[in-house]
C-alpha cells in the first residue's frame, strides 16, 4: 500500500477504504443505487469487510471476495445471499465469466456485473429437465381439438398496446383491464417488498397496506418531484 494513498469512506460500512478507480466509479455508485433507487436497507449489504463464495465445490476457505454482496435477511449467511455485484472501473469490459462462477458457486439468485456506465444482469441459471413438455393435458385430445363458432373464446388481441388505443375510440374494455392491470402490478410490487423485509408481511387487498410492518408500508411509495407527480396534478385540478 503506498504510504500516501487517498481514502474515501465505504458508504455501507463506513470503513476507510482505498479510493481506487473501481471503488469509486463502481463499487460505491451501485452500493448507492441499491439504497437510493432500489429500497435496500444497508443492514442487508455487505461491502467490507467482502463477503466470499467458493471458487470451486471443495473450497472450503471460501477464495473469491465479492464486490458487493446483498441479503435477503440482515443475518448475511450464505443461505441468505440473494445478489452478487461484481465492479469494475469505467471502461473495463472483463469480469462476466467471474461472476457467473460466483452464481454457480454460491446460493445467490442474481448477478450484477457493473462499471460505472454499464450494467449487465444475471440470474442463477436453471438447469433444463430432459422430461419437461411446453403443453400437457390430462386428456391429450384437448391439445388437439378445435374450439367451435359458438362456444366461448377467449379474447383475442394481435398487439395489447394497439388493443388499448382501439378501446379508447369504441369504448370497449380492453384485454387487460385497469383493475387487472393494477392488481397484477400490486403483487410484483409487494413481492418485491418481501423480498427486502425481513419475516411473514401479511397484505390487506381492500386497503392494500401491510397490516404487520410499518417498514413494509414505507416502500410502497417513495417521495414525488413536483411539479410531475400525481399529487400535484391532483391538486392542480
Amino acid at each position: 500500500m503506498a504510504k500516501n494513498e487517498s481514502k474515501i469512506e465505504d458508504y455501507i460500512s463506513g470503513i476507510e477504504v482505498s479510493a481506487t478507480p473501481e471503488e469509486i466509479e463502481a463499487v460505491q455508485v451501485f452500493s448507492i443505487q441499491l439504497v437510493e433507487d432500489y429500497g435496500y436497507d444497508k443492514n442487508q449489504i455487505q461491502t467490507r469487510p467482502q463477503f466470499r463464495v467458493k471458487a470451486r465445490p471443495s473450497d472450503t476457505r471460501k477464495e473469491y471476495p465479492v464486490d458487493i454482496a446483498v441479503f435477503s435477511k440482515n443475518s448475511k449467511n450464505d443461505n441468505d445471499l440473494l445478489i452478487i455485484v461484481e465492479c469494475k472501473k469505467k471502461n473495463r469490459k472483463d469480469g462476466e465469466s467471474q461472476l457467473e462462477d460466483y452464481l454457480r458457486l454460491s446460493k445467490a439468485e442474481i448477478g450484477v456485473w457493473f462499471n460505472g456506465n454499464e450494467k449487465v444482469t444475471d440470474s442463477d441459471p436453471v438447469p433444463d429437465d430432459p422430461n419437461a413438455k411446453s403443453l400437457d393435458a390430462s386428456d391429450p385430445k384437448i391439445l388437439g381439438s378445435i374450439i367451435g363458432e359458438n362456444e366461448i373464446h377467449l379474447y383475442k388481441s394481435e398487439e395489447q398496446h394497439l388493443n388499448w388505443l382501439e378501446c379508447i375510440k369504441s369504448g370497449k374494455q380492453p384485454i387487460s383491464p385497469i383493475e387487472i392491470g393494477h392488481r397484477a402490478c400490486t403483487i410484483c410490487l409487494i413481492t418485491h417488498i418481501a423480498m427486502k423485509v425481513p419475516g411473514i408481511l401479511k397484505w390487506d387487498p381492500v386497503k392494500e397496506r401491510f397490516l404487520n410492518s410499518d417498514t413494509a408500508n414505507k416502500m410502497l411509495s417513495r417521495a414525488q418531484t413536483s411539479p410531475y407527480g400525481i399529487n400535484a396534478i391532483v391538486n392542480k385540478y
